[in-house]
């Protein structure tokens, strides 16, 4: 009786796990990702293997580098003539980011292969921020001024200003196909994440850091749009972006920053878990 109980217990446990699993804690595996010779990196966009970001080789928080990392080796990729370099995106081989010289912060898409630098600026704007990039298509936002942000898309030809209805303040972070994710400020200067697919807006229950397919991460959250999921992941820091099953950031301690890529596990491994626990059992 005892035995065809616990048998009971444990496969209802798997068949929870299989369902509803994915809504709780899952504990992954993430490796740290150190810039050789930086005092700090910070990791803020992937695409397939490929990272990008920003590193430091003093305390000045003026004094960044982008780089580019393809899993083996590190590349760092500095404006010339900029006094700091950002990489917030990466799309195949086109790179987004900011750079810092003597008038000013200025945003920019860079190509790899014909080592192109283009500065990005939506007319009339006091200041323009891009977030990231899919394909030709570029997000972000502009300043009309020093304390109102909109959002917007570039599409290599047309700048279009993307607001949240009824919100203030928004800020468009990364784009995945038809999907934008960002920020938007509520009428009591409140922050909330949003979805916008080309027609409709809808606000999603984090704050997003990046987008790809249908999930949304915000650390330390997966947010999947289809099934309104919400799982708790166990990374180390802010969640930066993602691409497949590889979740990237970075984390602090003490006075040092460090990049990471966090792996998610397939839901596959929680049903053998289960099932390995489950055979254990039966044998005693």
């Amino acid at each position: 009786m005892e035995k065809k109980l616990l048998k009971t217990i444990l496969a209802i446990l798997i068949f929870w796990l299989i369902l509803f699993g994915r809504d709780y804690a899952i504990a992954g595996t993430w490796t740290t990702l150190d810039m050789p010779g930086a005092s700090s990196t910070y990791v803020y966009g992937i695409d397939g293997s490929n990272i990008v970001g920003e590193y430091r080789t003093s305390p000045n928080y003026d004094q960044k580098h982008g780089f580019f990392y393809d899993g083996t080796d590190w590349t760092t990729i500095d404006k010339s003539g900029a006094l700091s370099t950002s990489i917030y995106g990466i799309s195949g081989s086109n790179l987004v980011g900011q750079y810092w010289d003597t008038s000013g912060i200025h945003s920019f898409r860079y190509n790899m292969t014909t080592q192109s630098w283009i500065t990005l600026s939506y007319s009339g704007a006091n200041r323009t921020d891009v977030g990231g990039i899919n394909g030709s298509r570029i997000v972000g936002r502009y300043w009309d001024t020093p304390v109102s942000t909109h959002g917007f898309l570039y599409d290599g030809t047309n700048w279009f200003t993307l607001d949240m209805p009824g919100g203030g303040y928004t800020s468009i972070g990364d784009i995945s196909g038809s999907n934008l994710v960002g920020t938007y400020m509520d009428t009591s200067g409140n922050e909330h994440g949003f979805l916008y697919d080309g027609t409709n807006w809808t606000t999603i229950p984090i704050i997003p850091g990046g987008i790809f397919g249908d999930n949304v991460v915000g650390s330390p959250f997966l947010y999947n749009l289809t099934s309104g999921s919400l799982t708790a992941l166990d990374v180390p820091g802010p969640s930066a972006g993602i691409s497949g099953d590889n979740i990237i950031g970075y984390y602090g301690i003490g006075s040092i920053t460090h990049g990471f890529v966090y792996t998610i596990p397939e839901p596959t491994t929680l049903f053998l878990l289960c099932m390995g626990i489950f055979l254990l059992r039966r044998k005693h």
